[in-house]
């Protein structure tokens, strides 16, 4: 099997510091509530990928083409103009649950 070569990384950057370094007081509170739900729900400390994603728990995944690669169970990302949840549940567009939510947007392995 081919390894799915992966830019973003484990590292041990701190999950403390990029927290603080959110500018809005708004996204970081909610980052801090996101990051406790996701401890409590896989039960591991989380970790940094790159620079701007947290990690939860460790996966081995594999690609419709047979591609090996690495990547967390559940994390989330404060970007520019959203909050990035990191699922890796894949059919998750069809969950009714989602029609709950509000305005949203769905990619491959995130909301």
């Amino acid at each position: 099997m081919k390894k799915v070569v992966i830019k973003t990384k484990k590292n041990t950057n701190s999950v403390s510091e990029y927290l603080s370094g959110i500018e809005s007081p708004k996204r970081r509170e909610e980052c801090r509530w996101v990051m406790k739900v996701m401890k409590e729900a896989v039960g591991v400390k989380p970790v940094m990928w790159g620079n701007d994603i947290v990690g939860f728990g460790d996966t081995i995944y594999t690609r419709s083409n047979g591609a090996v690669g690495e990547w967390f169970k559940i994390g989330f990302s404060s970007r520019k103009n959203a909050l990035t949840l990191y699922l890796l549940a894949y059919g998750l567009a069809k969950n009714p649950l989602l029609k709950k939510l509000g305005k949203h947007k769905l990619g491959v392995g995130c909301l």
